[in-house]
């Protein structure tokens, strides 16, 4: 995480694996006043990260997708458009997570 913690909004951090085929949102953020929005995960399994942005918290209409290839670690870096952010994540249809790791987070400044 970086250092001065008043510039960044933790969005959503786990190590609980998800189940097969499972979706799962985290809670919704305003991201207000901040610039970008990071994220890295890990996955013994095939998934895709979506970050969503929205103007209202309820109509989702920016959603930059990351795919995780299983036992890859990736990262994405977004600009901030919306007001209210989220994260999703879905799990592939082929098996159970045993390995997840994800943090998510939106930050002032690069």
């Amino acid at each position: 995480m970086p250092e001065a913690y008043d510039t960044t909004i933790e969005i959503y951090s786990s190590e609980t694996a998800l189940g097969t085929s499972a979706a799962w949102n985290s809670s919704i953020f305003s991201v207000q006043g901040m610039s970008t929005i990071r994220a890295m995960v890990f996955s013994d399994v095939v998934l895709t990260l979506q970050i969503q942005q929205s103007m209202n918290g309820v109509n989702w209409d920016v959603i930059d997708e990351l795919d995780v290839l299983a036992n890859k670690g990736a990262g994405i870096l977004v600009g901030v458009v919306g007001t209210s952010v989220r994260a999703r994540f879905l799990n592939a249809a082929q098996a159970n997570q045993t390995v997840f790791r994800a943090l998510v987070f939106a930050q002032k400044g690069d």
